[in-house]
C-alpha cells in the first residue's frame, strides 16, 4: 500500500548540507591547487556542490514550511484507516448503491438541480432511476 504520510523535508535537507560541505571542500581544493587541472576540478566540485546543496536545502525547508502551514491539515491517518473510509460511504435511497466519500446521492439534490443535470447523467442505473421518477434523460449515450 502506498505511504500516505506527507513529506517533511527530512530526507533532502541532510543531503543538501552534505553537498554544501562538498562545495566548500571544492573551493578549498581549487584555491590551493597549483595546476590548472586541480583548479578546474575544484571549481567544478564547488559549483556543483554549492548549487545542488542550496537547491536541495531550499526544497527541504520549503516542504517543511508548507507542512506546518495552518489550515493545511490533510488527515493521512484517517485516509489510511479503512474504518474511516467506510464511515464516509453513503447508500443511495433510490437504487441502494454504495457511494464513496466525495460523491452525493441523487436524493441529496433538490428537484430543480436534478432536472438540470438529468440529461448529462451517464451511469445506466442512475439514468433508469431518474427516468422512473419522471426526469428527462438522454438516450443511451454509451
Amino acid at each position: 500500500m502506498k505511504n500516505l504520510e506527507r513529506p517533511d523535508g527530512s530526507l533532502v535537507t541532510p543531503i543538501g548540507w552534505t553537498l554544501i560541505a562538498l562545495g566548500i571542500l571544492g573551493v578549498i581544493i581549487g584555491a590551493s591547487a597549483e595546476s590548472m587541472g586541480g583548479m578546474l576540478a575544484g571549481w567544478v566540485l564547488a559549483n556543483l556542490g554549492l548549487g545542488l546543496g542550496v537547491l536541495l536545502l531550499s526544497l527541504g525547508y520549503l516542504v517543511r514550511a508548507i507542512w506546518f502551514l495552518p489550515g493545511r491539515d490533510i488527515a493521512a491517518a484517517e485516509a489510511s484507516d479503512p474504518s474511516a473510509l467506510m464511515s464516509a460511504v453513503t447508500a443511495c435511497d433510490w437504487c441502494g448503491r454504495q457511494l464513496g466519500a466525495g460523491f452525493r446521492t441523487c436524493t441529496s439534490f433538490d428537484h430543480e438541480s436534478l432536472a438540470k443535470v438529468s440529461m448529462k447523467v451517464r451511469d445506466r442505473v442512475c439514468r433508469e432511476q431518474l427516468r422512473e421518477r419522471g426526469y428527462a434523460v438522454a438516450d443511451d449515450p454509451d
